[in-house]
């Protein structure tokens, strides 16, 4: 008897412990266990509003069911490679990032809303290519790319600002937009 109650109990400790999400990037993990689960810019700074953290269990891991809670994330400028982990935060309404690497692999998040990708000191990105039809909720999208800029299939996109060095635009999937603001560099 003894050894079955032993036995499920480490079944159920394994399936606990199956919950963390493993993050691909230390910064990323790090900068999340000491964040809210929200930031006051969503709700104009209101000093009334104080969110819990994303760890609430403060065990110095985010579990899925923590990740769910998460309604925005400004990372501010943490250095970040790679967003492996960010796929479990599928309640994300709002993601803002100041610094990104080449490639922005950005995993699909079906109830994004704002995207926020700009470089605040050189106002320049190194972004090669960005896929944002994988975020069929976009509403907003600040960024800066040197390539591609996918926008297929965002209806519900209102507003876009657009920097970088891009030859060319398809916004007509984007029906609903209602404000678009392009910045590109004169060329000779």
């Amino acid at each position: 008897m003894k050894t079955i109650l032993l036995f499920f109990s480490i079944l159920l400790f394994q399936n606990v412990a199956a919950q963390n999400i493993t993050f691909a990037n230390a910064n990323l993990k790090n900068y999340l266990l000491n964040s809210k689960t929200d930031y006051n810019e969503l709700h104009g700074n209101s000093p009334f509003i104080t969110y819990p953290n994303i760890d609430s269990n403060a065990d110095g891991e985010i579990s899925q069911t923590e990740a769910l809670l998460v309604n925005g994330i400004n990372l501010y400028y943490t250095q970040v490679d790679n967003y492996g982990g960010l796929e479990f935060f599928t309640n994300l309404k709002r993601f803002e990032s100041l610094y990104f690497s080449t490639d922005f692999d950005f995993p699909s998040l079906i109830n994004l809303e704002v995207l926020n990708l700009t470089n605040a000191i050189s106002s320049s990105s190194s972004i090669n290519n960005l896929n944002l039809s994988v975020h069929p909720n976009l509403i907003k999208v600040t960024c800066y790319t040197n390539g591609t800029l996918d926008l297929s299939g965002l209806i519900n996109l209102k507003s876009l600002y657009l920097g970088g060095n891009f030859t060319q635009i398809d916004i007509s999937d984007n029906i609903n937009l209602l404000e678009l603001n392009l910045y590109a560099p004169l060329n000779d």
